[in-house]
């Protein structure tokens, strides 16, 4: 039995700028949201629905859009970068398998 070499594996290094993007994209519908008294009204109408209503659909479409937009920011910013894989443990349990089988 020969040891083997750890795996490589590749992750995305992203800048810290590109990370707090992605979370205020990410949060700001969570935010808008979660703090009802900002939108517990009835007026302006939109199309005969109350604010409370069309505030909370428009925000299905900006949150929609944020989440994309955080997608192929980390997605397609930053420097690709091998590591080694902190699961492998650098043994090949193959003829360990093979033995325990064949019992």
């Amino acid at each position: 039995m020969t040891a083997s070499q750890p795996r490589k594996i590749s992750r995305r290094k992203l800048a810290p700028v590109t990370l707090i993007v992605v979370a205020a994209l990410l949060a700001a519908p969570l935010v808008a949201l979660l703090w009802v008294g900002s939108y517990n009204s009835e007026s302006p109408h939109l199309w005969g629905f109350p604010f409370f209503y069309w505030y909370q659909l428009m925000w299905v479409i900006v949150a929609a859009v944020a989440t994309s937009a955080a997608y192929l920011l980390v997605t397609r910013t930053g420097t690709d970068v091998e590591v080694t894989d902190p699961t492998d443990t650098g043994s090949d349990n193959s003829e360990s398998n093979d033995s325990e089988a064949g019992r």
